[in-house]
Formats: structure tokens, C-alpha cells, sequence
């Protein structure tokens, strides 16, 4: 399949708005980046990435304190000051790597990257694209999620991401790199898209990929939440998704993403939150799968810390 094939007038347009200096910096920070993995292999990049990182942690003393301030809010005095401080390094060193692959992963092969990742309950992803309703993912604002999208391609899966029309412009260019790689399979849809693109793309069997847990809500007199209990906080989660998703006859499943050494990667799919084709999915059923969204992500946060994404 060219990598074209997906590559719309969304693509096209983000493209167009990265400026040619832009366009030149990251291409030159791509060129150093790819030239280190291929002369160092990609396990000594994740070590050079580990090193600059740990420089970071020691000098950035303001990230720092973000940092234990959002582990303050989340976990109150559940954890040490010590276990902070471990989580904190892990996480300068988990999103340094994370940005170094995504900055070259167009350039990678797919075989480099499936060699890297493990998928567990992949049957849930095929047993659900078996049935021929696509399926929805459902992440959080834990973990690298734009590497989940990517790695999933790797798989032969087409998959579909949802993003935000004001990303920053280097997260815009590698959205476009990775639409035109030879055998891609993966389209990213702004998160104002008229439903009918999702409609269409649930009609096609494929997947969809988003987060139900934004920092904030934007316009908030189109978009339908539910308030819920989070991290021991109301917080207000999206209910758009997975009403779109069950309209179509998708099931929606949960996903996490876990950064390990050397670039490894777990992608861990959890059963159905719902399942239009083997429940009856009433307004009551999709807040209990809300509810029960909240709660694997309060687990899986506890687990790793350090992949908290927004500090």
C-alpha cells in the first residue's frame, strides 16, 4: 500500500504551515539523530539520550520541581521523597529517548521497530477488526501515545490519531513524515473534524486512536463530558469518542504505553470497555465504562510514574 494513500488535505495543509526554517532545523537535527543511530546502533542512541538526559536532570532544577509538584497533586504523600526523585530521573530519560525515535522513526524500518515492541492481547485488536466494525482506542495523557500510534503502524495496522490543530510544529512534521513512509498506514484527523470522517473511517474497518482525558476542555458547548473522580479530583473526560465509536458498532478497548531501555516498547490493550455487538450500550453502560477508564489510568499511573506526559 503507497503511504500516500493516506496522506489528505489535513496532511497537506499541516505541512504547508511549517516555515522553511523550521523545516530545515529539524532536518538537520534529523540527519545527526539518524546518522548517530546508524553508527551506534539504536541501543547506543538510547545510551547517548540517557546520558544528555541525566545532564538535564541535574541542571534543570525548575522541571524539576514541576515534576514533584504534579506527583503532589496526583499521589498527595503516597510516595517518598526518594521515590520522586527516581521517578523524576526516569522521566527526563523516558521523554528525551521517546523524542529521539519519534524524530527519526519515518527512517527506521518497520522490521528495526516490530523487533522493539511488544503487544499484549494483540488477539483483542484482531479479534475486534475481525468483526468488521473497526475499533476504537482509547489512551490518556500517560505515556508517549504519539509512539503507540506509531509503533502500531509497524504492525500493518491502519491506524487513525487524533490531535490537536495547535501541536507544536516539530510533532506537526513528523506527523507528515510518517504519512508519506513507503507501507504507511496511519492518518491523523484534528480533533474538530466533522464526525462524518470518523464515521467513514469506522466504516472501513480500521482503528482510531485518541485520549478521552483532556488537560482542558475547548468548546465546551460542542463537546459532551461527564465529570468523574480522578486521582481524588473531579476531573472532566470526553464522551464524544466512544459515543461515535458505539454509533458506528466499534468496541472500544483501553490502551497503555510502556518506555523500557534500549527503545522497547509494551503496548498493553485491555478488554472492551464497551461492546456494541455484545451489549446493549445504554447512557448508564457508557458512564460505567467511563468510570472504569478512570480507574486503569489511576493503576497504571501508580505503576509509572514516570510516564506522566504534562508537567
Amino acid at each position: 500500500m503507497d503511504g500516500t494513500a493516506l496522506l489528505d488535505g489535513t496532511e497537506r495543509r499541516t505541512a504547508s504551515e511549517v516555515s522553511s526554517w523550521e523545516r530545515f532545523s529539524f532536518e538537520a537535527t534529523r540527519f545527526v539523530v539518524y546518522g548517530l543511530a546508524r553508527i551506534l546502533t539504536l541501543t547506543g542512541l538510547y545510551h547517548c539520550g540517557r546520558a544528555f538526559a541525566t545532564l538535564e536532570w541535574l541542571t534543570n532544577y525548575k522541571r524539576r520541581r514541576r515534576f514533584a509538584q504534579v506527583m503532589a497533586d496526583l499521589f498527595g504523600e503516597e510516595m517518598s521523597p526518594q521515590a520522586v526523585r527516581r521517578a523524576c530521573l526516569q522521566h527526563f530519560i523516558r521523554v528525551r529517548n521517546d523524542k529521539l525515535l519519534y524524530l527519526v522513526f519515518d527512517r527506521l524500518r518497520f522490521e528495526e521497530i516490530r523487533a522493539r515492541l511488544t503487544i499484549n492481547n494483540v488477539h483483542l485488536m484482531d479479534d475486534a477488526l475481525a468483526a468488521g466494525k473497526g475499533v476504537y482506542v482509547a489512551m490518556s495523557h500517560f505515556g508517549s501515545q504519539h509512539i503507540a500510534v506509531a509503533c502500531l503502524q509497524s504492525h500493518g495496522y491502519t491506524v487513525g490519531g487524533v490531535r490537536d490543530p495547535r501541536e507544536g510544529a516539530l510533532r506537526r512534521y513528523i506527523q507528515v513524515k510518517q504519512a508519506e513512509k513507503s507501507g504507511s498506514y496511519v492518518r491523523y484527523f484534528h480533533n474538530d473534524a466533522f464526525p462524518r470522517e470518523l464515521f467513514r473511517w469506522f466504516g472501513e474497518n480500521r482503528a482510531l486512536i485518541s485520549l478521552m482525558d483532556p488537560v482542558a476542555v475547548r468548546d465546551e458547548h460542542k463537546r459532551k463530558t461527564i465529570e468523574l473522580t480522578m486521582f481524588g479530583r473531579t476531573r472532566r473526560l470526553l464522551l464524544g469518542p466512544i459515543q461515535v465509536a458505539t454509533r458506528c458498532g466499534a468496541p472500544t478497548l483501553q490502551a497503555f504505553i510502556v518506555s523500557r531501555k534500549n527503545f522497547h516498547y509494551v503496548i498493553d490493550l485491555q478488554g472492551p470497555l464497551v461492546d456494541p455487538a455484545k451489549e446493549d450500550v445504554t447512557e448508564e453502560r457508557i458512564g460505567e465504562a467511563m468510570r472504569q477508564y478512570a480507574s486503569r489510568i489511576e493503576k497504571y499511573t501508580r505503576t509509572y510514574p514516570c510516564h506522566v506526559s504534562r508537567i
